[in-house]
């Protein structure tokens, strides 16, 4: 897994994907997937997460505290957007179709309960 420092052409969302791969292949836990990212932040990135007031313990935690801090504006506005035009493919498995909806909500809605959007998904 690369590492992730928030710089230059590097993509949070590109890095959220790499972790949920991982996850996926290795059938990590919440914990121990939020393990696995945090050894892989860098630099502005790490120093952050070391600052909050709370320690994430759990990957979605993780996820919500970052996509906070680090991902812009306006690029919600365009997640939310990518969300309600995205339909099924004729040759996509439903978990596929799922898996891509699951992660554009995360991007699109950041602050939102896990549980509202799986119900916006679902």
């Amino acid at each position: 897994m690369d590492s992730y420092s928030g710089q230059g052409s590097e993509s949070l969302e590109g890095f959220f994907d790499q972790v949920e791969e991982y996850n996926a292949f290795y059938g990590w836990d919440g914990q121990e997937a939020c393990r696995q990212a945090r050894a892989h932040l860098k630099n502005t990135v790490l120093s952050y997460v070391k600052r909050t007031p709370f320690a994430p313990r759990t990957w979605e935690e993780l996820k919500v505290l970052l996509l906070k801090r680090f991902l812009p504006r306006d690029l919600t506005a365009t997640y939310q957007a990518q969300f309600r035009a995205r339909r099924r493919r004729n040759t996509e498995e439903i978990y596929s179709y799922v898996e891509a909806l699951q992660r554009l909500a995360d991007m699109a809605w950041p602050f939102m309960d896990h549980h509202a959007k799986e119900a916006l998904v679902v």
